[in-house]
């Protein structure tokens, strides 16, 4: 995981779409030091030539793995959405009551459980995984990040 900061000088191709089931804004840019094709910005955030960005990168340089940016002019943030996360969650909340509802055997109400708790693991760590990535880039304009 890695911020880096860049302006851009350039920025074309701008498309609409969707990637693990988010909606992203793919485009492309050119800056002072690289060139990169098809990054899925999260959401449809503002994106034009000019704009300086501190951008937060799962791996290190590589620009397919953004997961948000802070707009240096604006403050905006831009991050994947929790939406998806917050869903699956109410609907493990509604499995957990069909289970305890109809549950016949207690093979299938443990397997139910375990399951519904992995999902429930997983959304809650990707829903913390975000916010945690939005206090970081939230406190880059304050001072509080170097």
């Amino acid at each position: 995981m890695s911020l880096v900061t860049v302006r851009f000088n350039q920025v074309f191709d701008l498309v609409s779409g969707m990637t693990r089931r988010k909606e992203v804004t793919f485009f492309s840019f050119i800056s002072d030091t690289t060139r990169q094709d098809a990054v899925p910005a999260p959401g449809k955030p503002k994106i034009q030539a000019g704009m300086t960005v501190t951008a937060y990168l799962q791996e290190e340089g590589n620009w397919q793995t953004l997961v948000g940016w802070r707009d240096h002019a604006s403050n905006e943030v831009a991050i994947e959405s929790t939406a998806y996360e917050v869903f699956f969650l109410f609907i493990l909340a509604l499995l957990v009551a069909l289970i305890l509802y109809v549950a016949t055997s207690i093979i299938f109400l443990c397997i139910g459980v375990l399951g519904i708790a992995l999902g429930g693991v997983w959304a809650l760590s990707s829903i913390l995984r975000i916010r945690r990535i939005e206090s970081i880039l939230s406190d880059i304009n304050e001072g509080k990040c170097q």
